[in-house]
């Protein structure tokens, strides 16, 4: 399962040209439309709530390398979901990314209006309930 992955190009990469990244910390409100899940990020002790490092940001570079030129998934059950307004992740970025991979069994949900976080969505009972269907049918229940 992929949930509004960072795949293909990313825009948060681009700050690996700047000599000195900015210690500019996640704006929280672009998560979900339901303004308590930007609250309860922030108020969340368990969050890094500061800029993003260099080190991280190598990281991803990495590892969208490693995905974007690695086999696809071939016959791996994958369900990738996404909201179609999501300002972290975009979605046109993250389908370049899921179509080098795309396998012969996967299959997409992209939700109108809905941002980053699905599970944390005002419609999250209809994602869970997707969720749930992929599961069963790729466990044939």
């Amino acid at each position: 399962m992929l949930s509004a992955p960072v795949l293909g190009p990313w825009q948060g990469l681009d700050l690996l040209s700047a000599e000195e990244i900015p210690d500019t910390p996640i704006d929280p409100s672009p998560l979900s439309r339901d303004p308590d899940v930007g609250t309860a990020y922030a108020a969340d002790p368990l969050v890094w709530h500061g800029g993003l490092k260099r080190q991280t940001l190598e990281s991803v570079e990495r590892a969208l390398d490693a995905v974007s030129f690695g086999e696809p998934l071939g016959d791996l059950p994958t369900l990738w979901l996404h909201g179609d307004n999501d300002r972290l992740v975009p979605i046109a970025d993250t389908r370049a990314g899921t179509d080098r991979i795309r396998g012969t069994e996967f299959t997409e949900r992209v939700y109108p209006g809905a941002r980053h976080e699905v599970f944390n969505e005002t419609n999250r009972d209809e994602v869970l309930a997707d969720v749930v269907a992929f599961v069963h049918r790729s466990l044939k229940l």
